[in-house]
Formats: C-alpha cells, sequence, structure tokens
C-alpha cells in the first residue's frame, strides 16, 4: 500500500486492490487495469487528480503522467 509512481504493477504481488487517488495535475494522466489476457477492465486519460478502482480480479495496473498515487481504501 506504499506510494506508486509511473510504471507497471502485478495487482496483489506490487500493488494492493482498492481505491487509489493521483495527486499530479498533468491533463495527460493515463491508467488502466487488464486481465492476465491482456483485455482492459478499466483505463482514464485526461485530467490527472482523480481516482483508480483496481479490483483484485485484475491482473497487471499501468500508470503513466499522473503523478503519485496514494492507497485510499480497500475494495
Amino acid at each position: 500500500r506504499s506510494p506508486k509512481g509511473d510504471g507497471f504493477y502485478l495487482v496483489n504481488v506490487d500493488i494492493a486492490p482498492g481505491v487509489w487517488r493521483s495527486n499530479g495535475d498533468s491533463n495527460q494522466c493515463y491508467w488502466a487495469v487488464t486481465r492476465a489476457n491482456g483485455d482492459t477492465i478499466d483505463n482514464h486519460y485526461g485530467m490527472s487528480g482523480g481516482t483508480a478502482f483496481i479490483p483484485a480480479s485484475g491482473f497487471q495496473v499501468e500508470f503513466n503522467g499522473c503523478g503519485r498515487w496514494e492507497f485510499i481504501s480497500a475494495p
């Protein structure tokens, strides 16, 4: 549940499932949660400073250009 920056994280290994909030101020923030087969569960491109829900059923999370992500709550 430590803060995260840009990168790829495996759910339940590198990143905890739950609600995460970005503290960035960019309008080119991209995040995505994918399944093991690469299918997208959820994603966002646009303003940072919002939240992302990482489901326990997800496989991988990508953060890019959103600033630092802080863990808010468990699912």
